[in-house]
């Protein structure tokens, strides 16, 4: 998945028992050295410790998902 929120690529994966997120910077070339030293690797080996994390990395997002969601109510 991508966002440009946080301008992050994301990749969740599950290899032999373990579960992992990586990331890599979203703006970069994709071919450049840049690129490849923007990744970050997460591994976990529980299902909880990944969707932790997830919501870490994702938290501007879900922040503002949930600021717009309170607008909306005030409207009403």
């Amino acid at each position: 998945m991508e966002s440009k929120k946080i301008n992050k690529r994301i990749w969740i994966s599950h290899e032999w028992g373990s579960l992992k997120i990586d990331t890599a910077q979203l703006d970069l070339d994709v071919d450049s050295k840049e690129y490849h030293e923007s990744y970050q690797r997460y591994s976990f080996s529980n299902q909880r410790d990944l969707c932790n994390k997830l919501k870490e990395i994702l938290e501007p997002c879900l922040r503002e998902e949930k600021e717009q969601e309170e607008e909306l109510e005030y409207d009403r």
